[in-house]
């Protein structure tokens, strides 16, 4: 987290973070477990759970090239 945002996020951000990525993957994969297909498929829970990240990813990437085109230094 600190390399991804360096010190755009405070300690306690990147701190309260963790536990939000903890709880949801097991969320996740209770989903998974629980309203799957019978019996559930491995290869499609790994590309789902592998599509995951391009979530934030992407949100933070339009936000720094926002940040950027705004503020060019």
């Amino acid at each position: 987290m600190h390399q991804l945002y360096g010190d755009r996020l405070d300690p306690q951000a990147i701190d309260d973070f963790a536990p939000f990525l903890a709880v949801g993957g097991a969320a996740f994969v209770t989903t998974w477990v629980v309203e799957g297909a019978d019996p559930p498929d491995p290869e499609a829970f790994t590309d789902r759970l592998l599509g995951v990240p391009s979530v934030p990813m992407t949100a933070v990437h339009r936000s720094t090239a926002t940040s950027d085109a705004e503020d060019p230094r």
